[in-house]
């Protein structure tokens, strides 16, 4: 049972990255850092405009840092609340979803099963 809910955690995981679209946000980020070191290297700006374009460049990326920061701790939160869940249901206790969870089978399954899914919904 615990090998099940910790894979329910794992699903809900890669779904809550899809549907909050944190892919997104991180590609939407690295456009934008990248547009900042072209406004920085740009020979035809002059240091006034350089300036004003980073400052709004620099907003941006906070936001976006944000965002990236708050859908992680929504994804990990609610996937956390799936594997204890059947703690609180009473299925296993804490010592064993841990055991569980650093189990070298359960990992290298998990991964390949999370990477899978991932490319799956692409």
């Amino acid at each position: 049972m615990t090998y099940l809910f910790l894979t329910a955690a794992i699903l809900a995981f890669v779904i809550l990255i899809k549907l909050l679209r944190i892919e997104r946000l991180v590609g939407d980020a690295t456009k934008t850092g990248s547009h900042a070191i072209t406004t920085m290297a740009s020979t035809t700006l002059g240091d006034d405009e350089k300036e004003r374009l980073i400052q709004a460049i620099s907003l941006k990326m906070l936001r976006f840092f944000g965002l990236i920061t708050l859908s992680s701790v929504v994804a990990l939160g609610l996937s956390i609340g799936v594997a204890l869940l059947g703690v609180l249901i009473g299925f296993y206790d804490t010592e064993r979803l841990i055991a569980a969870s650093v189990d070298w089978r359960f990992l290298l399954g998990a991964t390949a099963a999370t990477l899978g899914g991932y490319w799956l919904m692409r």
